[in-house]
């Protein structure tokens, strides 16, 4: 009996899969008993006593958290062993495509970057174009007022000088055609009876005086033009210079 005993072979060692499995079973098993279970009743009255239902409700929880317990390990290690690469191969190409993920993100950004400084630039020069469009406009209308003003004063300049002009051809016509105008020269008998003088009608501002004027007047207009088109644009450049 002794020599068949020492004979007789020991059973195999169980894998850690069959170590696995059976630990599943037998949870499965618990469970089924745990659910079977019934909650026990007073014999004095119907209704189930709070010890029972307590006994029940701690048996049904505690096997829900193993069924979720396991079935969540399990899920875990079969997504790490899909993620986990298996061989070098595949540690290499999925090293390969994360540096890639990073680049491209990494261009991504820039570019944003780059549209982005872009875009304010535009719109800063945009804004200085238009403020720029805007103060020529008002310039060229102020000098369209000041040339309008010295053309005005010119063309008055000018019906002076041809009203003075003429004034004196229509006074002598009409001093001619009066019957009771004095004739232009007369003889003084007492001086000598050769003599005679002459009257000639003078204006108080001779025709050189006006044109002394008129000359003055348009010297004096234009460097007031002068000096306040300089002043315009050192206020101009003193603007820009503040805004920028």
């Amino acid at each position: 009996m002794n020599s068949t005993n020492r004979l007789r072979k020991a059973p195999p060692s169980p894998s850690p899969a069959q170590n696995t499995r059976s630990s599943s079973a037998t949870t499965l098993e618990a469970n089924r008993d745990v659910v079977r279970v019934k909650p026990t009743f007073n014999h004095a009255s119907s209704t189930p006593t709070p010890q029972a239902l307590n006994s029940v409700s701690g048996d049904r929880d505690s096997s829900s958290y193993v069924n979720t317990h396991s079935s969540s390990n399990g899920r875990t290690n079969e997504t790490s062993a899909s993620v986990q690469p298996l061989t070098a191969a595949e540690q290499y190409w999925a090293a390969r495509a994360l540096k890639a993920e990073a680049l491209l993100s990494a261009q991504e950004a820039h570019h944003k970057e780059l549209r982005s400084v872009a875009y304010n630039q535009e719109m800063k020069r945009n804004y200085e174009i238009s403020k720029l469009t805007k103060e020529h406009k008002e310039k060229h209308a102020g000098l369209e007022r000041l040339v309008m003003i010295l053309i005005t004063t010119l063309l008055c300049l000018v019906g002076v000088l041809i009203y003075l002009a003429t004034h004196y051809t229509r006074h002598q016509t009409a001093m001619q055609r009066s019957r009771w105008s004095l004739p232009s020269h007369f003889t003084i008998p007492i001086l000598s009876p050769f003599t005679s003088v002459v009257e000639k009608e003078t204006s108080v501002l001779g025709t050189k005086v006006i044109s002394l004027m008129v000359l003055s007047s348009a010297g004096l207009a234009y460097l007031a033009f002068r000096h306040w088109l300089a002043r315009s644009m050192n206020l101009g450049a003193v603007r820009q210079s503040t805004n920028r």
